[in-house]
């Protein structure tokens, strides 16, 4: 104490206050820039891939369209220098869960990023998809659809959502593999999404809602729907055409092609598609209260692939979708 009693003198005197206040000041300074340094340090995408379990997410935003234009708390963190006092706070626990091993597998976000985060880059007015697709973003953001609902894909592949990042060998994250998860897939929201939507939301589900050039998709330029789709009798007959061509209906109705490349037998893609079970959850006009009696003439008439859109020859796994009635409650047929 004498020491700085000695260093400052008497602090009564303006001469030992300033002293003290140049010290002061010194040190605040001094601290100050220590701190934006290290806030800068740990702010960067290759701070993040410091530890082994963001190595999926690092590699997947090297090859995504944000790598030039969006940094890791550009997207992750809230606008402000409160919400950036507040991450800094809760990155003390990661690094507590990272060096104790107790971080969560898979690693994922506790809620959606708000749009905030996506505006500070992208003037929603301004945004427009290529091509012949038609999407309102500002219709999307009065009806409260989030951008990451569509967009979630976008910096990373969805890959911690779709499991690949559970359980897994961090260190085979390379810049190759993440490339191959970024596929149309992976990264857009598929047309059944779309449509499901529409359809939860009572918007309509014309094709020119969102497309502008149907003649792309088989169907005539300014129609509602594609040309065979207006016959009289597409209700009742469309499921000849399914089966004939299941592929062309995979196009709009499924909105990607299946996971193995393959497109899926008529009974497992209706069963699986929202679109298709909208309608054909519900009993069918032709059976009647005695269709039980009269149904073998149906099944000849139509075959028994009709049938088994909804029905299954067997008794039917839970979570199918074939309704609860199926052939061998009654008869005894040898499944395929």
């Amino acid at each position: 104490m004498q020491r700085l009693m000695r260093i400052f003198g008497d602090l009564s005197t303006t001469r030992g206050k300033l002293k003290l206040l140049i010290l002061v000041t010194g040190f605040l300074i001094i601290v100050g820039a220590v701190s934006a340094g290290a806030i800068n340090a740990t702010s960067t995408p290759q701070f993040c891939s410091t530890c082994h379990e963001m190595q999926p997410e690092y590699v997947t935003w090297q090859v995504s369209s944000h790598v030039n234009t969006a940094t890791c708390i550009q997207c992750h963190i809230e606008p402000g220098v409160a919400a950036l006092v507040k991450d800094k706070a809760k990155a003390m626990v990661q690094v507590w869960e990272h060096v104790t091993g107790t971080y969560p597998d898979p690693i994922v976000m506790p809620h959606d990023l708000p749009n905030d985060n996506c505006e500070r880059c992208h003037e929603v007015g301004e945004i427009a998809p290529k091509g012949e697709l038609k999407i309102p973003h500002e219709k999307h953001l009065a009806g409260e659809v989030s951008c990451v609902t569509c967009h979630r894909g976008v910096a990373h592949a969805d890959i911690a959502r779709r499991g690949l990042t559970t359980g897994t060998d961090f260190s085979q994250w390379t810049i190759e593999k993440a490339k191959e998860e970024f596929t149309r897939e992976n990264t857009l929201p598929s047309m059944e999404a779309c449509m499901t939507c529409h359809t939860e939301r009572k918007v309509s589900n014309d094709c020119t809602t969102c497309h502008s050039d149907l003649a792309s998709l088989g169907g005539k330029a300014g129609a509602g729907t594609p040309s065979n789709h207006q016959a009289a009798d597409w209700k009742s007959s469309h499921g000849k055409t399914a089966r004939e061509d299941l592929s062309t209906c995979n196009t709009c109705h499924a909105g990607s092609p299946p996971v193995s490349g393959q497109v899926k037998s008529v009974s497992e893609f209706t069963r699986g598609n929202q679109f298709c079970s909208s309608c054909h959850n519900n009993r069918p006009e032709d059976h009647t209260p005695d269709w039980m009696l009269v149904h073998k003439q149906g099944v000849a008439a139509k075959g028994l692939d009709n049938c088994q859109v909804c029905h299954s020859v067997g008794k039917p796994e839970e979570g199918s979708g074939a309704t609860a009635t199926y052939c061998n409650m009654c008869h005894k047929f040898k499944e395929n």
